[in-house]
C-alpha cells in the first residue's frame, strides 16, 4: 500500500507545473503589492528593493531568517528557516514545514530529487530550483526560487 501511495504521489508531482509551488497557499507567479504581502505574511523585519537591470525591480521581505522574494511584484522565491509557514501545500497534504520529518518529502525519490551532499535534498528543474536542508532526519530549511 505504501508503495502505491508513493507512486501516485510521484505521478502527481511530475505532472504539476511551476505555479503549483506555494507558501501558505500563495503560488509562485502571484503578483502582490507590498500591502498585500504584509496583510498575508505580517510586517517584515526588513524590506528592501534593488534594481535588477533589465529584469526589473527585486523586492525582498525578511522575517528573521526567512525571506520572500519578488521581482516586479511577482512572487518568485522564498527561504524558510523556521516553522511559521507551510510550503508546497498544493503538492503535499497539509504542506511541509521546517521541523517536519524528512519522510514527508521522501516520496520525491531519485526520479525527481537527489542528494547533493549529506544535508541537501535537491529538486532540479529547468525553470526553478528547490532545496531542502536536512539534519538528523528533520527538515531544517526550504529554499525555492525561479531561475531567470
Amino acid at each position: 500500500m505504501r508503495l502505491f501511495v508513493i507512486s501516485v504521489t510521484f505521478l502527481l508531482l511530475t505532472t504539476i507545473n511551476l505555479s503549483a509551488q506555494d507558501i501558505e497557499g500563495v503560488a509562485i507567479g502571484t503578483t502582490m503589492t507590498k500591502n498585500e504581502v504584509i496583510a498575508k505574511f505580517g510586517e517584515p523585519d526588513q524590506h528592501s528593493y534593488s534594481d535588477a537591470d533589465d529584469l526589473g525591480i527585486d523586492e525582498r521581505y525578511h522575517y528573521e531568517e526567512n525571506l520572500l522574494i519578488f521581482n516586479n511584484s511577482e512572487f518568485i522565491g522564498f527561504v524558510v528557516s523556521d516553522n511559521r509557514w507551510r510550503v508546497l501545500t498544493n503538492v503535499v497534504n497539509g504542506g511541509v514545514r521546517v521541523g517536519d520529518q524528512f519522510s514527508k518529502i521522501e516520496f520525491l525519490k531519485p526520479e525527481v530529487a537527489t542528494w547533493i551532499d549529506n544535508e541537501t535534498y535537491y529538486v532540479p528543474r529547468g525553470d526553478y530550483y528547490l532545496f531542502f536542508k536536512i539534519s538528523s532526519g528533520i527538515i531544517r530549511e526550504i529554499d525555492f526560487e525561479i531561475t531567470k
